[in-house]
């Protein structure tokens, strides 16, 4: 996991660092306005493209864990829901093409209209992309995800728009470059995926439409959880858009980008850590596994807290970097990095109620997809964009709080109190260094209030007698032995059978995990 986080942090710092030269070139170029147009439109496409993947990056693992073990050809459940994606995509990226078209006029920007309809097409492309990288995660391999989500995506999309502003097109450019960008990473993931399983078997591959439709309804209930929980992490945006217009919703999407770090330093470790919670629960217990994510989740606090220290710190020169006025987002940018803070690292119990309780998870997202509305219409007046930025804030913290909660009641966890006060003492010493030394350096006092940080981590953890690294998950390598594979398989096409080609790969330098 720690590998497999490290390379995922890697690309996320890459990622970012291509996403800042986009921002920055948007902001000089395109202004706050059509800025914010494109925002709102991936907003609208993101959230389109999680209800459509059929919430794959949950479920994938658990059907290949349940077909291999069942001795069928693991690529065929990949296939099952490349086929059940493809079909679901479709559908919705036409209902939204309608609904956009026949949308009353005054409802929204033209501006945000026409960026909606252009990237309409990504709805299919991400949906897709999200099935194969979640299949190249099952085999514990972090690169394939990196290089397509940080390297392809953000630096291909770079040079498509360049290109189409030297060519005049400058309405289109942020929309088309987006789509050019995801669909060279599809076609990395798909040849990468083809590597890891040594083929999808299409020859012998007969889709079953019991065990389709089995398998759909059984999607359904994680994905109306994400559904709303991907409405719940951007309700803000759509209400700014609404209450503000698409002005206040560029420099609202800007400071929301850069405050995106945190997000990552979570998201940098779930590629690995979804496959070994499923694992977990699969072949141990979900005390196990809940013991386990508590250890991973004081791993991400600890390395969230000192990038929102950095935030603070250089957040306000940053969006007056990228244009005059981005820098109003600054108290926005703060809230919103501090919700992120309490959703990354105490957010990770969710894994646990997305596969034992997914109906659950999805009234639990609704009522605060309600909470932050609501929280936004009376604060907006009070505040502007600070005000929605708090309101994620009272949501994400309201949330973490009735989770833990549920966790308790439903399970039993209880997490000791003493597995916090170490990241809170650190980040306490730092925030005071760095206030110490505010007036003489800036630069000064952040470094020695991460100095301060480090240090004083490093002593508890030395009296403490403990070390960061979690422990508790099974992983693929402490499987049950492999089932034999199936004849008809077996005697087809002996050499590009999923079994064989595992056998080898365990074997001589070609490693699985």
């Amino acid at each position: 996991m720690l590998r497999g986080g490290g390379a995922s942090a890697l690309g996320y710092a890459l990622r970012f660092a291509a996403r800042l030269l986009v921002l920055l070139f948007a902001g000089r170029f395109f202004g706050a306005s059509l800025f914010g147009s494109f925002t709102i439109a991936i907003a609208v496409v993101e959230a389109a493209s999680i209800a459509a993947g059929l919430s794959t990056k949950w479920m994938l693992f658990k059907w290949l864990d349940q077909d291999v073990k069942l001795g069928r050809a693991a690529p065929h459940a990949l296939l099952d829901a490349l086929l059940l994606v493809l079909c679901a995509s479709g559908l919705v990226a036409g209902l939204i093409a309608v609904a956009v078209t026949v949308a009353p006029p005054g409802s929204m920007d033209e501006s945000t209209r026409l960026a909606i309809l252009y990237l309409v097409p990504a709805v299919v492309l991400q949906a897709l992309l999200e099935v194969f990288l979640a299949a190249t995660r099952w085999t514990e391999i972090m690169r394939y995800d990196v290089i397509a989500k940080s390297l392809i995506q953000p630096l291909v999309s770079i040079a498509a728009i360049g290109l189409l502003l030297a060519l005049g097109w400058r309405a289109v450019a942020l929309a088309w470059g987006y789509i050019f960008a995801t669909v060279c990473a599809l076609v990395y993931a798909a040849l990468a995926t083809r590597r890891r399983f040594g083929g999808l078997c299409l020859r012998q591959y007969r889709a079953r439409p019991r065990l389709l439709w089995r398998r759909l309804k059984g999607a359904m209930p994680t994905t109306g959880s994400d559904l709303i929980d991907a409405l719940y992490m951007r309700v803000d945006i759509y209400l700014v858009g609404i209450l503000l217009g698409a002005h206040a919703a560029g420099i609202y999407g800007l400071a929301r980008q850069v405050s995106m770090p945190i997000r990552q330093v979570r998201q940098a470790f779930d590629g690995m850590l979804v496959p070994l919670v499923s694992h977990t629960l699969t072949h141990g217990t979900i005390a196990q596994a809940g013991h386990a994510l508590a250890r991973s989740s004081r791993l991400v606090l600890v390395l969230q807290l000192p990038v929102v220290l950095l935030l603070w710190a250089f957040g306000r020169p940053l969006l007056d970097l990228v244009g005059d006025g981005f820098a109003s987002g600054y108290a926005a940018m703060l809230c919103l990095a501090a919700a992120e803070l309490v959703q990354g690292a105490f957010g990770l119990g969710e894994l646990l109620l997305v596969y034992a309780r997914p109906r659950l998870m999805a009234l639990l997202s609704a009522a605060f997809v309600a909470l932050g509305a609501a929280a936004a219409v009376v604060l907006e007046p009070l505040l502007g964009l600070a005000g929605i930025g708090l309101s994620v804030l009272v949501s994400y913290g309201t949330r973490a709080v009735c989770r833990r909660m549920m966790l308790r009641g439903l399970f039993g966890l209880r997490i000791d109190s003493a597995l916090w006060s170490g990241p809170a003492v650190a980040i306490a010493a730092a925030i005071a260094v760095t206030a110490a030394l505010w007036a003489v350096s800036v630069l000064a006092s952040v470094g020695f209030g991460l100095g301060a940080y480090f240090g004083a981590l490093a002593m508890w953890l030395g009296r403490a007698g403990d070390r960061l690294v979690p422990e508790g998950f099974i992983s693929k390598g402490e499987r049950p032995p492999r089932l034999q594979p199936a004849r008809r398989l077996a005697a087809s096409r002996p050499s590009r059978s999923w079994e064989s080609n595992m056998a080898a790969r365990k074997s001589g330098t070609a490693r699985l995990k």
